[in-house]
């Protein structure tokens, strides 16, 4: 029988390797306390979705203060968290990004390309569908196929795992 997903992301090894990540970008940052935090919360032994929301919330118990400061250490962890185990980084755009909105469609635009952010992109949809639509429009013809699926996937109003885009349904 196959190993549940859960049971191969966001294991023991992923938060030694975001300290080491976060200690490189981040001034006085506490390893040990980064692992502290994983630790109380058990967060090795939830569910796959689960884990991947703490990542983020516990990240970001350890970023900078201003908004862009954040942004930037999340986009230099992209290219080292990759695929489902960087899904992480556009959930804390998702999390911590809508009272900023044009800045936060940007890093999901540059997150994608490591990751996924088609479920990320939905609270921003909701947000302001007619803004973000025509990013979505725009990307369509971009020569990156990880834009392209995001331009697809993440509009489509009944995603399975997905926040439903109660508005896109309608049409």
């Amino acid at each position: 029988m196959a190993e549940p997903l859960k049971d191969q992301f966001y294991l023991w090894s992923f938060y030694e390797k975001l300290g080491g990540a976060l200690e490189s970008q981040i001034p006085n940052f506490s390893m040990e306390a980064l692992l502290k935090e994983v630790k109380e919360q058990k967060i090795v032994e939830r569910d796959l979705k689960t884990k991947m929301y703490d990542s983020a919330r516990v990240m970001h118990q350890f970023l900078p203060l201003s908004f862009e400061d954040q942004v930037a250490v999340v986009l230099n962890l992209g290219p080292e968290f990759r695929g489902l185990e960087g899904m992480f980084l556009p959930t804390w755009v998702e999390l911590y990004g809508t009272h900023n909105l044009p800045h936060s469609v940007k890093a999901l635009y540059q997150l994608t390309q490591y990751s996924s952010s088609e479920f990320s992109i939905r609270p921003f949809i909701i947000q302001d569908q007619q803004l973000v639509l025509k990013s979505l429009l725009k990307w369509t013809g971009d020569k990156n196929e990880h834009m392209r699926r995001l331009a697809s996937e993440g509009c489509r109003p009944r995603l399975p795992w997905a926040m439903a885009l109660p508005e896109l349904k309608k049409d």
